[in-house]
C-alpha cells in the first residue's frame, strides 16, 4: 500500500494520502488552495519513482521507516540501565554496564535489517511509502540537502558521491 505524507505548501497543514485517486485534484482542506502532483504511470502502475509526486523534484533519498522518538527512547532506556548497573555492580558477569549498551546495538542493527525503507523528498520533505527502493537512491547527505535547499555550507565542502 502506498501512502504519501507531506505538509501543505500554502499553509502548512500534515497531510496523508494513501489512494491514487487522492492525489488527482487534490485540495488542501484547511486553506482549500489546489496542491499540483506529478502522478505518472511507472509510479502508478509499477510502484517506482524517479521523482518527488508533490513538487515533481529528483533529488530524493532513502531512510528507514521508524519512529525515531521510540529509537531514541530506547538508547537512552540502554544508558539508563548500564549507568544504574555502574552505580549499583550486580553480582552476575551478564550485568555489567557494557550488556545494555550491546543489547542496544543489537537490536538497531536488527531494526536496521527488518525494517523497509522509504524515500524522502529533498526539497519538500514529503515521505513517500510503499514504493520500491532502489539502489540509485543513496542515504541521506547534508551537502546535497544544503544545495536543494540553497542554503549555505562551510568553505571547502564537496557533495558526496
Amino acid at each position: 500500500m502506498i501512502q504519501l505524507r507531506f505538509h501543505c505548501p500554502h499553509c502548512d497543514l500534515p497531510m496523508r494520502l494513501s489512494r491514487w485517486d487522492s492525489l488527482e485534484n487534490l485540495n488542501c482542506p484547511s486553506c482549500q488552495r489546489n496542491i499540483p502532483t506529478y502522478v505518472d504511470a511507472k509510479a502508478k502502475e509499477q510502484g517506482l519513482l524517479d521523482h518527488c509526486l508533490l513538487c515533481n523534484a529528483k533529488e530524493l533519498f532513502r531512510q528507514k521507516l521508524f519512529n525515531r522518538n521510540l529509537g531514541i527512547g530506547i538508547v537512552v532506556f540502554g544508558v539508563v540501565i548500564s549507568i544504574l548497573l555502574l552505580l549499583f555492580p550486580a553480582q552476575s558477569p551478564w550485568l555489567n554496564p557494557t550488556v545494555p549498551i550491546l543489547a542496544v546495538a543489537l537490536i538497531d542493527l536488527l531494526l536496521y535489517w527488518l525494517l523497509p525503507s522509504m524515500l524522502v523528498c529533498y526539497a519538500c520533505d514529503a515521505e513517500h511509502r510503499g514504493f520500491q527502493v532502489t539502489p540509485n537512491f543513496k542515504l541521506y547527505d547534508h551537502l546535497k540537502a544544503a544545495r536543494v535547499k540553497d542554503e549555505p555550507t562551510y568553505p571547502g565542502a564537496e557533495e558526496s558521491h
